[in-house]
């Protein structure tokens, strides 16, 4: 955690650059860490925490563990979203203590999503690819940033990369990436950069932070000079995005965010039977409970949350009067698969 945050404000840390970037390089004792704890609570002065930090024994930068980034690769091949990608990794290590994993879709045996609906409704052990998107996950939630890189194939992503999105959607019900950040890398010859960037960004719903989007036209091996001016400059934007977000607080959840919280929140729990996975999900982690503001615990705009809060109560309403209709069209959807 970056220590000069915590206290930044009475103690003035931001008029001490040298102090502060010396208070984000390294970690404190656990001594030292309750008292910013404490301090952070209001319990503790400013100046015993200057003390206390004056007293505490720093481990060197070279001790602390490397963060751990994962890039997937939704290429099937390794052309230009790769060497971007690598551009990004040479980028990140200038800036601190990275460790890159390279997980190629293309090497994975995971077949096409089938559309059973059954991770949704039973739940993800339900699905037939489950032991090989278990895997993804694990190594998903072992990381503290991951990179999802795809070229553009017919003005979007490629199938490689939707496929694993598909397995991944139960998660758009039952969130769980909220410590991960996420950098979306695109590349494409001609067009279809703003398409795919505008669809990657769904991964936002299953708890992921997206940091920044780096999108590039790469239309030739034979670069000028300018173009590989370009590709530099963005490529060192998007590391210095990614790294100042791996070390930053979860940002606030935006209003759309807050909304589907509370629409999932009022949907999971009046269709208990068509959606059972989810409800016990939610019941699990107490969020059912009408106090809670968001998924995690963290700050949230008031005046967000009030909007939020009246679209959950009209959903309400509107679902109570929809199960109260005796004559209900039957669909496909009405509940889970045979």
């Amino acid at each position: 955690m970056p220590i000069a945050r915590l206290i930044a404000g009475p103690c003035r840390i931001k008029e001490q650059p040298a102090l502060r970037r010396l208070l984000n390089e390294v970690f404190i004792s656990e001594r030292g860490a309750r008292v910013l704890q404490d301090h952070a609570a209001g319990a503790a002065k400013p100046c015993r925490v200057l003390r206390s930090v004056s007293r505490t024994r720093f481990a060197p930068a070279s001790e602390v563990a490397p963060m751990k980034v994962l890039a997937i690769m939704g290429s099937p091949r390794k052309g230009d979203t790769y060497h971007l990608t690598q551009r990004v990794e040479e980028k990140m290590r200038a800036l601190g203590e990275y460790e890159f994993e390279y997980l190629w879709l293309r090497d994975l045996d995971l077949g096409f999503c089938h559309g059973c609906y059954g991770c949704l409704w039973r739940g993800d052990e339900a699905c037939p690819h489950h032991d090989v998107v278990v895997e993804v996950e694990r190594r998903l939630l072992a990381a503290d940033g991951v990179v999802f890189a795809s070229p553009v194939y017919a003005l979007d992503m490629t199938a490689l990369l939707k496929n694993l999105l598909d397995h991944l959607a139960h998660h758009m019900h039952r969130p769980c990436f909220f410590d991960q950040r996420v950098l979306l890398v695109c590349t494409a010859g001609a067009m279809g950069v703003g398409i795919a960037l505008r669809t990657m960004p769904a991964v936002g719903v299953m708890g992921f932070t997206v940091a920044h989007k780096l999108g590039m036209l790469m239309q030739s091996e034979q670069r000028t000079h300018a173009e590989e001016r370009l590709i530099e400059r963005k490529a060192e934007r998007a590391a210095q995005a990614f790294h100042r977000a791996l070390h930053a607080p979860r940002p606030s959840p935006s209003l759309m965010d807050l909304i589907t919280f509370r629409a999932q929140q009022v949907f999971f729990r009046l269709n208990r039977d068509q959606v059972p996975a989810d409800h016990e999900y939610f019941a699990e982690r107490g969020w059912f409970n009408p106090q809670r503001k968001y998924y995690v615990d963290m700050p949230v705009n008031p005046l967000k949350d009030l909007v939020a809060r009246f679209v959950g109560r009209a959903s309400a309403w509107q679902t109570r009067r929809r199960l109260a209709t005796p004559a209900r069209v039957a669909s496909g959807m009405s509940g889970p698969p045979q």
